[in-house]
């Protein structure tokens, strides 16, 4: 099976030092035996992307998507990479492929969806088809694309259990991340009522709970000011460029008190609880949704580890400190059995 050696090396290819700056940076690491995870294939997440039709970009042009030519190199890299690694390398984009919600027009969610594809074809061919033409990855849908979950061609879940463990056996959840916004700030109490709705229809073996179902009373807007304000606030700080590697940069030890690079940590550790009731020893949340790059790492409240890995975004700013310029974000994680780690693309 591959190791992060070989992951590596074929970022590495894609995105080569040039200069002074290197192309690839480890962002955040957590290696953690006691989470328990079973060894198999390795796992490659990908983040928000948010695309827009060219039309729609053009109401939007600071947010915008605006790194076709990286993502297509990433993506190139990546199909060739896990033809290269049959069976050994699963791939998944968590939520927000397209950015439904801002595209303007009198179509429905399937005459969006088909303009913005119609722009982006190189993109979600390498994105969607198999082997050796692209990296077959699963779609989850998020806030900003749910109905790709209702549309009948692309029916994306809303969650994922990664090991698909049976009870008692560790397991890892993929879930966008949005619901954790609403739960977080607002309703609490929710989250139980969500976990066992989502552990119900997981123990029957579907991943199909749609948008009210898994999430109960949160509501999706779906209406944007007609304006360019940003898609989602970006601004850890991403650790020294200098440092050696196999440092732990954005890795945060869970405290009432760590503050805004914490979030989503509680709201996830509750739904962990919630499933647990139901069965499933999550021990791992994995999502994306604030692009916000960061291993939260804390217990289940049981003393169980648990851990909240949260894959950043292809669309949204990072930097590597005070005094560095604010960059595109292009992140990924990637998670070989108990070792997670994201790392920073450009």
């Amino acid at each position: 099976m591959i190791g992060y050696d070989e992951v590596e090396q074929f970022l590495s290819t894609a995105f080569p030092t040039q200069g002074s700056d290197r192309g690839l940076r480890l962002i955040a690491r957590l290696a953690d035996d006691t989470l328990g995870f079973p060894a198999g294939r390795a796992r490659l997440f990908i983040p928000d992307i948010h695309l827009l039709s060219e039309a729609a970009a053009r109401e939007f042009p600071k947010t915008g998507f605006r790194l076709e030519s990286e993502l297509t190199r990433f993506l190139k890299a990546l199909a060739a990479f896990k033809d290269s690694h049959p069976g050994e390398l699963q791939v998944f984009q968590a939520g927000d492929l397209f950015d439904i919600w801002r595209t303007r027009g009198s179509g429905g969610s399937k005459r969006k969806v088909d303009d913005i594809a119609a722009d982006h074809g190189e993109i979600l061919s390498l994105l969607l088809f198999g082997p050796p033409a692209g990296s077959r990855a699963s779609l989850l849908a998020g806030n900003h694309d749910y109905d790709l979950h209702n549309l009948r061609e692309w029916h994306a879940p809303r969650f994922w259990f990664l090991n698909d463990s049976p009870a008692g056996v560790p397991d890892a959840l993929l879930i966008h991340g949005d619901c954790f916004d609403w739960v977080e700030n607002f309703l609490p109490d929710s989250l139980q009522a969500a976990g066992v709705r989502l552990a119900k229809f997981a123990s029957a073996g579907q991943h199909e709970l749609d948008h009210e179902d898994l999430l109960g009373v949160l509501a999706v807007n779906e209406e944007i000011p007609r304006k360019d304000s940003p898609v989602g606030e970006a601004r850890a700080e991403l650790g020294d460029p200098g440092a050696p590697a196999g440092s732990r940069f954005n890795l945060v030890q869970w405290t009432k008190t760590v503050g805004k690079v914490g979030r989503y940590f509680e709201a996830a550790r509750e739904m962990a609880v919630a499933l647990l009731d139901r069965g499933r020893d999550v021990r791992l949340v994995v999502c994306g949704h604030s692009h916000d790059a960061r291993i939260v790492t804390g217990d289940r409240g049981d003393g169980t580890p648990f851990v909240l890995m949260d894959c950043g975004a292809w669309l949204g700013q990072c930097r590597f400190g005070p005094a560095s310029p604010w960059r595109a974000s292009a992140q990924v994680g990637v998670l070989i059995g108990n070792d997670m780690r994201i790392y920073q693309l450009i």
